[in-house]
């Protein structure tokens, strides 16, 4: 769990925690820090979790006296400690790249995005195990990017597949890629999209099936914010829009999209602009179901102790067993030290029982 406005290194130079399932518990496992991470780094800004190796992205570090121009450090897990390895960089380091901004993790092979660069890029590193080196492959770019397009804005990947969004993209969008061999696919935009939509805000594949978050949409009101389920046709190769997801009690503000994670049947979606029960912008969390008469919204989820200003879905994750949502601005007393909330899956997702609560 990033935490970038931890000042053990400096002010804002940010730090990772670790957290395990054991016993029957949460428990936290280790803290994690850049070994050069100064004041203003924000390390923690991007992060990737795969079996025992980790990827943190440092959203301004500073590098041979050029600001912003960001850094991934990867962590290795040796001995039960988690240990720094290697610092992946931008092969040629430029002020506002952004390189780091998302990352991906899928067994030895890594996507970082750039989308500060030009219309946006994708680096790929991959791990030599044999060199115990990692290689930059390829740079990911796409057939039909313009200036300001922010691909790479976020990233979602499996073994040889990717999904790539470029939020400022005319009405936004988001790419299909076989990022092992640098080919791009498909390229999806929402039916009826709106150039301040930011469709590709957030993205999340999972077999033949993709989620992509557009926070501004304006179907229940101002920003109330949309996510888009695209499916993949097989007989014609073409991804197609199949349902366009909102909350049934959302309104202007809600920013519901601005997270997005999906698995197998399910698709969770963040809406951190919420104003509920706990207070103007105290942000809540969706899981809609598909069934067999289609999607339908199954489960609201609230922080027990959420205040406003907490922005509770920041961040979403969805897993056989758990459902995790980030409240970035959750406050410890008058500070906003932020806030992770995990729920039991296949349980009762919104029980006080089932609710864990992480603060740094």
């Amino acid at each position: 769990m990033g935490s970038v406005r931890d000042n053990q290194n400096g002010g804002f130079a940010g730090s990772v925690y670790l957290f395990e399932y054991k016993d029957g518990t949460w428990q936290e496992m280790q803290k994690i820090i850049g070994n050069d991470t100064t004041s203003g780094d924000f390390f923690g800004h991007s992060v990737s979790l795969g079996h025992n190796r980790a990827l943190v992205g440092a959203r301004t570090k500073t590098v041979d006296g050029v600001v912003s121009v960001v850094a991934v450090y990867v962590f290795e897990l040796s001995n039960d400690v988690w240990v720094q390895t290697a610092k992946l960089m931008h092969s040629t380091p430029q002020l506002n790249v952004n390189f780091g901004y998302s990352v991906g993790l899928v067994d030895n092979n890594v996507l970082i995005g750039a989308p500060g660069s030009g219309n946006g890029s994708v680096e790929f590193f991959t791990f030599d195990e044999m060199l115990l080196l990692w290689n930059h492959t390829h740079s990911i770019t796409t057939s039909d990017g313009s200036f300001g397009d922010r691909f790479g804005e976020s990233i979602s990947m499996s073994t040889s597949q990717a999904i790539i969004g470029a939020n400022n993209d005319d009405t936004g969008s988001a790419y299909l890629f076989d990022y092992l061999l640098n080919i791009q696919q498909d390229k999806i935009t929402a039916e009826n999209g709106f150039s301040s939509d930011s469709f590709g805000q957030s993205v999340s594949l999972y077999g033949n099936r993709v989620l992509v978050g557009a926070p501004n949409d304006d179907e229940n009101g101002n920003n109330s914010g949309a996510a888009y389920v695209f499916e993949l046709d097989t007989n014609n190769s073409q991804w197609l829009q199949t349902i366009k997801l909102t909350a049934d009690d959302s309104q202007s503000s809600d920013k519901i999209g601005y997270s997005v994670s999906l698995y197998a049947d399910e698709a969770f979606v963040g809406s951190f602009g919420d104003d509920n029960i706990n207070g103007g912008n105290s942000g809540s969390a969706y899981l809609y179901k598909m069934g067999t008469v289609g999607w339908s919204q199954s489960e609201k989820f609230l922080a027990s102790d959420g205040s406003a200003a907490d922005e509770l879905g920041k961040a979403v994750f969805l897993s056989p067993e758990w459902a995790i949502i980030g409240a970035d601005k959750s406050n410890n007393g008058a500070l906003p030290v932020g806030a992770t909330y995990i729920y039991q899956v296949g349980i009762l997702f919104v029980d006080d029982l089932n609710e864990v609560k992480f603060e740094t």
